[in-house]
């Protein structure tokens, strides 16, 4: 049961269902990280590709 769940289902049932709003913001921030992370490596490798 909610193996096909997204992450931003599972920050929004926390914060406003279960009201663990703590809960809910840090798994904000680690998913804000993360799309920061994977955008800055996406954007290295695609600059790369159009200097050749």
């Amino acid at each position: 049961m909610n193996s096909t769940s997204s992450i931003a289902v599972y920050m929004y049932k926390q914060g406003f269902r279960d009201y663990n709003l703590e809960y809910a913001s840090a798994i904000t921030v680690v998913l804000f990280l993360l799309i920061l992370i994977v955008t800055l490596i996406q954007l290295r490798v695609l600059n790369k590709s159009y200097e050749l």
